[in-house]
Order: C-alpha cells, then sequence, then structure tokens
C-alpha cells in the first residue's frame, strides 16, 4: 500500500511539474481548463434533469395523475409559502406538468392556484410564479407595462365569460402582483372600471374585492359603511369620486357586505363628505351604481315622479336626516344639472306647506348649483335682479326663479323672509304682477302666515295690526316709512287679490279728510322706496276724476304729482310726468314738427315750474327719453326762445322809433 502511495504522488507530481510544449503549464490556463470541465458539467447534468423531468412528467401522465392533486400533495406536503413555495423542486415539476398536459398552460396553472390558496397567500405565489414561469409575463414585466396594457394585451377587454369564470383574470392578477403588490388593488380596481359596463361592474367589483387584502379586512372587522368610507380615507381625498379607484374599493365592500347598502347608505355617506358642486358632481356620479336610480334613470321620469317612487312624499323623517332625499338629488343631478333647481323647488313646493315648506326650501336651496354660490357673496336685492324677476313676464305665481329667491332668502337668514322679502318685492314689481308676487310671498312671511287664515276683516282691525294707528293726519306721509304699509298690502294681496286696491284705498281713506288728500298722499307714496307702484297704480285709477277746466288745474296737478321739484330721477324720466301727461292726453307720436294743442299745453305747465335756462339744462342732460317728451319739449322750447328772440328784437325797434320820434 505504501508503494502504491508513492507511485501515485509521484505520478501527480510529474504532471505538475511537466512541461508542456516545451513550458511550464500557466496556473491561470490550467483554473480555466478545470471551469470549462465544470460548466459542461452542469449542462449536462441539467440536460439530463430535464430529461428525467420530461419522462418524469410523461410518466405521471400516462399514469393519470391529475395536476389538481398534484397541487393539493404539494400544499399539504410542504407549509410554505410564497417564493419559499415557488423555489420547491416539486413545484416546479408540478409546472412542469402542467404545461404539458395543457392546452392553455398559464391560464390553467393560474386558475387552480387560486382554487387551493386564498388572501396574500394566493398573491404572493401567483406573483412569483409569474416572475418566474410565464415568458409572456415576464415579457410585459420587462417592458414596464401597465395594468390596464396587460388586461388588453391579455385580451381580456374582449372576453364575453363573466370574470370569476375566465381563468385569464388569474394570469392578469399575477402580472399585477408581480409588477408591484403595493398597487396592485389601486391597479385592479382602476382597470376593470374601465372596462366593464354598468351593468357588469357591480358582479365584477364583488368578485375582484376577494383578492383585496384592506376589503377583506374590512369584511371581517364588520365594520360599518362610514368606518370604511373614512378607513380607505375617501373622506379626504382630493380628486374627483369617477377619477378615484378607492372609491370602487368602497364599492365593492358595500356590495360584498350586502348589496341593499347600495340603495341604503351609499349616496347617504358620499353627501356627508362633500358640499357645493363637488357634493352633485359625487353624487350624479354614484347614482350610476343605486339599482333603485339606475332604473328610474333608464325610464326618464320626471322629478316629481322620482320624488313619489322614493316615498319622499310619504316620509316623516326632517329632509335633512333623509337618506332617500340626497338619493332624489343624486337623481336630479344625473338626470339633467341644468333643470335641477327648477325641479327640486317646484316639487317640494307641491309637496310641502307652510313652515315644512319654508325648511324644505331653506335645506335644498344649498344643493342648487347657482344657489350655493350666491349664498357666499349675495344679498336678496341682488338675486332678484340676477334671476330677472323685475324684468319676467310670466306671473311670479307660475314662475319658478321667484321660488329660487324665496328658497334664497329663507336659506341666507330665515329672518330675511319676515324682514325683507314683501319690501324687495315691493320696490322691484308693479300693477297685476307685483300683487301676484306678494300674494305667494305673504304665504312665507312668518308673520302673515297665521294671519291670512285668522282673517281680520274691517279697516280699523287691519290699522291697529299692521302698526299704522300711530300715523296721524298731520304726517300722514309717514305711512310709507314703515314695513307695515307693505305688509298690509301682501296680506290683503293674498287675501282679497281681486279687490286688493279698493281694499287698500278704504284703508288709506282713513288717514285723509278729502279725495283731494288722498291723491295728495299717493303722489307723495310715488317717491316713497317700495310704495311707488302701489300708489301710481292708484294714481291712474283717479286720473279721470282731477278736473281739467284750465291752466290752473294743470299746474295744481303739475305741482301736486311734485314735478316742480327736482326730486329722485331726472324730470323727463320721472313715470309721473307720464302720468301727467296721459292726465292731459295721451301725446301724438306722429308728426312731431308740429306738435298739438295738448303738447303746447304740457310745455306751457312744466314752463311755470321751470324757466327757459333750466328747462334747456333739464333737456340736455337728459340721457334717455321714455316717454317721448324729451323731443317734443325740445320743438316747442327753440320755438318758444325765437318767439321771444323776435318780440324782444320787436321792442327794442319799436323803442328806438319812439326815441327817434320824440327827438324830433
Amino acid at each position: 500500500m505504501m508503494h502504491k502511495n508513492v507511485s501515485v504522488k509521484r505520478h501527480l507530481k510529474v504532471n505538475v511539474d511537466m512541461p508542456i510544449n516545451g513550458r511550464a503549464a500557466d496556473p491561470s490556463e490550467e483554473r480555466a481548463a478545470l471551469l470549462g470541465i465544470r460548466e459542461f458539467g452542469t449542462k449536462v447534468k441539467s440536460s439530463l434533469s430535464r430529461v428525467i423531468e420530461a419522462i418524469r412528467v410523461r410518466w405521471l401522465w400516462l399514469v393519470g395523475r391529475k395536476h389538481e392533486d398534484m397541487l393539493i400533495r404539494l400544499k399539504s406536503r410542504y407549509d410554505l409559502k410564497g417564493e419559499e413555495l415557488v423555489k420547491k423542486r416539486a413545484y416546479f415539476q408540478w409546472v412542469a406538468f402542467v404545461k404539458f398536459v395543457s392546452k392553455s398552460p398559464e391560464e390553467e396553472m393560474f386558475s387552480t392556484l387560486a382554487r387551493h390558496y386564498n388572501d396574500d397567500e394566493l398573491i404572493d405565489i401567483l406573483g412569483f410564479t409569474a416572475k418566474k414561469y410565464d415568458a409572456k409575463l415576464m415579457g410585459l414585466l420587462d417592458a414596464k407595462r401597465s395594468g390596464n396594457d396587460a388586461f388588453m394585451e391579455l385580451q381580456l377587454d374582449k372576453a364575453t365569460t363573466k370574470l370569476s369564470e375566465n381563468p385569464t383574470f388569474f394570469r392578469w392578477l399575477a402580472f399585477l402582483a408581480a409588477k408591484d403588490r403595493n398597487l396592485l388593488e389601486q391597479e385592479m380596481f382602476s382597470t376593470l372600471v374601465r372596462h366593464k359596463t354598468r351593468d357588469e361592474l357591480i358582479d365584477t367589483l364583488v368578485f375582484a374585492a376577494k383578492y383585496d387584502t384592506e376589503i377583506k379586512k374590512c369584511l371581517d372587522a364588520e365594520l360599518s359603511v362610514e368606518t370604511a368610507f373614512t378607513r380607505m380615507q375617501l373622506d379626504k381625498a382630493t380628486t374627483k369620486l369617477s377619477e378615484n379607484p378607492v372609491f370602487f374599493r368602497w364599492l365593492a365592500f358595500l356590495a360584498s357586505k350586502d348589496r341593499n347598502l347600495l340603495e341604503s347608505k351609499m349616496i347617504w355617506t358620499v353627501s356627508r363628505h362633500n358640499t357645493g358642486n363637488q357634493l352633485l358632481d359625487a353624487i350624479a356620479f354614484a347614482a350610476q351604481y343605486d339599482p333603485k336610480l339606475i332604473k328610474l334613470l333608464d325610464l326618464n321620469i320626471s322629478g316629481y315622479d322620482a320624488f313619489r317612487e322614493l316615498q319622499l312624499h310619504a316620509s316623516t323623517t326632517k329632509l335633512s336626516e333623509d337618506p332617500d332625499f340626497f338619493r332624489w338629488l343624486a337623481f336630479l343631478a344625473a338626470k339633467d344639472r341644468k333643470s335641477l333647481e327648477p325641479q327640486m323647488f317646484s316639487t317640494l313646493v307641491r309637496h310641502y306647506h307652510g313652515d315644512e315648506r319654508v325648511d324644505a326650501l331653506r335645506f335644498a336651496a344649498k344643493y342648487g348649483p347657482q344657489l350655493s354660490k350666491w349664498l357666499l357673496d349675495r344679498d336678496g336685492d341682488a338675486v332678484f335682479m340676477e334671476l330677472h324677476l323685475d324684468e319676467a313676464t310670466m306671473k311670479p305665481s307660475e314662475n319658478l326663479d321667484f321660488l329660487w329667491w324665496i328658497a334664497f332668502l329663507a336659506a341666507k337668514d330665515r329672518n330675511l323672509l319676515k324682514s325683507d322679502m314683501i319690501w324687495t318685492v315691493s320696490r322691484h314689481l308693479s300693477g297685476d304682477e307685483l300683487v301676484d308676487a306678494l300674494a305667494v310671498a305673504a304665504h312665507y312671511d312668518p308673520e302673515l302666515q297665521s294671519l291670512i287664515y285668522t282673517h281680520p276683516t274691517t279697516p280699523s282691525d287691519l290699522v291697529k295690526r299692521f302698526g299704522l294707528e300711530s300715523v296721524s293726519k298731520n304726517n300722514v306721509g309717514t305711512i310709507f316709512n314703515g314695513r307695515g304699509f307693505f305688509k298690509l298690502f301682501a296680506y290683503l294681496s293674498a287675501t282679497e287679490k281681486e279687490t286688493v286696491y279698493t281694499k287698500m284705498i278704504e284703508i288709506l281713506k282713513q288717514f285723509c279728510s278729502t279725495d283731494k288728500d288722498l291723491d295728495k298722499l299717493l303722489a307723495e307714496g310715488s317717491y316713497a322706496v317700495g310704495a311707488q307702484s302701489f300708489s301710481m297704480t292708484m294714481l291712474y285709477s283717479h286720473i279721470s276724476q282731477w278736473p281739467k277746466k284750465d291752466k290752473k288745474d294743470w299746474t295744481n296737478i303739475f305741482k301736486m304729482l311734485k314735478l316742480d321739484k327736482e326730486i329722485g330721477r331726472p324730470l323727463f324720466e320721472r313715470p309721473q310726468l307720464k302720468l301727467f301727461a296721459d292726465y292731459m292726453k295721451p301725446l301724438p307720436k306722429e308728426n312731431m314738427e308740429h306738435p298739438s294743442d295738448f303738447d303746447r299745453n304740457i310745455f306751457d305747465t312744466v314752463k311755470t315750474a321751470y324757466n327757459t335756462k333750466e328747462l334747456r339744462k333739464l333737456i340736455d342732460e337728459s340721457k334717455s327719453d321714455p316717454f317721448g317728451l324729451v323731443a317734443t319739449i325740445r320743438i316747442l322750447l327753440d320755438e318758444h326762445e325765437k318767439s321771444s328772440s323776435t318780440s324782444t328784437m320787436k321792442n327794442l325797434l319799436g323803442l328806438k322809433k319812439q326815441n327817434n320820434s320824440g327827438g324830433r
């Protein structure tokens, strides 16, 4: 044995020291040769391993082994998760077997895994499997494609089968898990929403929720709808609901917990965390996922019919606390945002009365797109003008804009219904429109509502009730200074609409000794803020009773109407001047170059109050000629000045002749 060992050592020594081609061996070349041998050995070993695996796979197939049974056995044998499991040789063998037996191996592989693993365990396995065993997904990952790109690449956008029955879904899920585990839920829901129709989406979301860790936790913890909303931080979201994937995750939570919550809680919860136009945008979008509202929108019914379909007309709950009010609001916003306010207010007016109506209008005004803006920086008078109520041709009682305005006042400050509403109406409207508007407004005035039904009848009762008894005959003009007069007018407009002016005259006569005093009072009222319309209307009703015998009468009427004084508007823009012209006789509109005798009478009367210089100034400063009097009086003034000039020249010439003859 010793000899043999010595021989071996000698042999090795000779091999090491022996020159190669006449030179000593290079150690680096020797190492390279050894590495090459090892590499070759590894390749041979790998090839043999693949051959053996192929033989093994074929043998498993021949003996009738099922890939599902293999996975079950694998799962029970190894208590491993994620990457540790995927690295196991047995797992590789299972993948190889699936690829051998299946026509769609990747889909079969991922869908089989989904049947036997759940929650995070499944997601991890899918992700690592995608990175190691799915060539197509590896290519998409290397190309840094998005979840939506992969969805379309796998042709899931064209699939006709349900997501829950489509194996390719799990392959796509594997891609998302491999791409970025932290963004899986966001990419999954945002992509599904883009590709699923309204009818399919809820079922799809419920199925997808099974693979959302956060939703699973919320469901397991039996969280309330509100708590889940805040836990998902939707209450702090700055993006639109329609563009926020987290909203759809919350929607999936609702539908998974109880589908009835989509009707009872979804819109109610969203409405509690949004305001203004953001609220309308949010609930209009959410309405697309409320099963009941979907049906109502498809039927294209009116806001009134939807109100009744949602049983709001029979509800005893306050509007502000009724979830169905916000569903109805969502219906209106989704149906037609432009008609939301008229539909909303007209429906509420039909269903509520008295204080309930005011409360309803006041609450609803906050959700009107336009009124909610005006509430920030407008007053009642400004909104009245914004709505063009001063120019409206429609009766206020039939004009929805008038209800908007009342709703605005109630929402801005309920006291405005008592202090400003009737006052504003009196300032801007006239004639029948004024009476109609006051009749409507009276039903919203807290002071007048109850009075309308107690109905005091005698003029003295009314004077007392509206605090006018303190007005004395010596200072009767002060009757227009307080709000009591206008409240009285509104009350009579609501209760005695057909005879309101007659009733008002009966009351005013208590403060006037004669009809002439009454006319003076009305003339004074025609300049009082808020009383102009009423006073002018009453003056017109008396016009036929005024004397018109001579110039003295004309001058007296002119002075009674205070046209001889500079008050308020410029002379030629005052309605009182038009009233005076109508009293004299309507001016002819034709042949303005040759004024009539009546025009001359008007001119002569005006001249009693203003000299030529003052009258010329008034004419020159007039920016408009609403009654067609400026042109007429200018012609007459020109004639008058010309005539005066001629007369002056004649007088001067006559005086000169007289002086000359006296000198001779």
